[in-house]
């Protein structure tokens, strides 16, 4: 990113960066609801081939 060299952001950068940090976090937040669920289904379904 151009931030890096640029020690001066205007507030308009600020704003937008914030919100790419809360998307990126949401989509993380997202991908580990999946996977958790995703686990929860083959645990259940190990379980019920194991009956």
């Amino acid at each position: 990113m151009s931030g890096k060299y640029n020690s001066r952001k205007s507030s308009c950068e600020v704003e937008r960066e914030a919100k790419l940090l809360v998307l990126l976090v949401d989509i993380i937040d997202q991908q580990s609801l999946l996977v958790g669920s995703k686990l929860m289904e083959s645990d259940l379904v190990i379980k019920s081939e194991g009956t």
